[in-house]
């Protein structure tokens, strides 16, 4: 499958046009491993910043940070 992932803001900016790429992705692959490919594709070598996907039928799948505020329903476990 073909996943295509925009850059929407960062660094306190709101990027416009939007920075993006498009991943293929076997259904195999985990939402941790599309976390890594998306960070190496941004350059994000630090790995510091949270990962929070939202999946079409509104079902949401992140790591939190303890102190991260979260609405509404969440599954913590994206490595699966």
């Amino acid at each position: 499958m073909s996943i295509r992932v925009d850059l929407i803001e960062g660094h306190g900016e709101k990027y416009w046009p939007r920075p993006g790429r498009v991943f293929a992705a076997a259904r195999r692959h985990t939402f941790e491993q599309l976390a890594d490919a998306i960070d190496d594709a941004f350059a994000r070598r630090d790995r510091s910043h949270l990962q929070d996907f939202t999946l079409a039928d509104g079902g949401r799948l992140c790591d939190p940070a303890p102190d991260w505020e979260i609405e509404g329903e969440v599954t913590d476990d994206y490595r699966q």
